[in-house]
């Protein structure tokens, strides 16, 4: 997450979808930094710094940086918006539910119609089993 990281602390506010650790959502907090965290599991509803909504089909208001931490379990956040910066990281681990898994960069950026591309990586699990990609970039 180092690097995603590096990429939010770009912006004064974000959206972040599935965020995946407590102290990272604080410490991106800590900084000042605006942040619309929501989580589709219903095991965070009363979490009361996070919005336990459905981000595709409920009504949500993105903020202009959106930053999703799994893109291979939901429709591409960049075909339901345009004008976004995005940060985005999906993997290609297919576990049951992966509705939209993730085999490369280009495949995030053709999915959420990015037309700048700032900055991507792959990383390569420690197993070696699966990669998961990121990329930074505008539509």
């Amino acid at each position: 997450m180092d690097q995603l990281f590096e990429w939010i602390i770009n912006h004064d506010e974000v959206t972040l979808l599935c965020c995946p650790s407590f102290l990272f959502l604080k410490k991106i907090k800590g900084l000042g930094i605006d942040v619309e965290s929501i989580n589709y599991d219903i095991n965070f509803r009363d979490i009361p710094t996070i919005t336990c909504k459905d981000f595709v089909f409920d009504d949500v208001t993105f903020k202009d940086c959106v930053v999703n931490y799994n893109c291979e379990k939901s429709y591409p956040v960049g075909k339901m918006k345009s004008e976004l910066t995005l940060i985005l990281k999906g993997d290609d681990k297919e576990h049951n539910g992966d509705c939209n898994p993730i085999k490369s960069i280009d495949q995030l950026i053709e999915q959420n119609n990015i037309t700048d591309v700032y900055d991507s990586f792959v990383i390569k699990s420690r197993n070696k089993k699966y990669n998961q990609y990121c990329v930074y970039g505008s539509n």
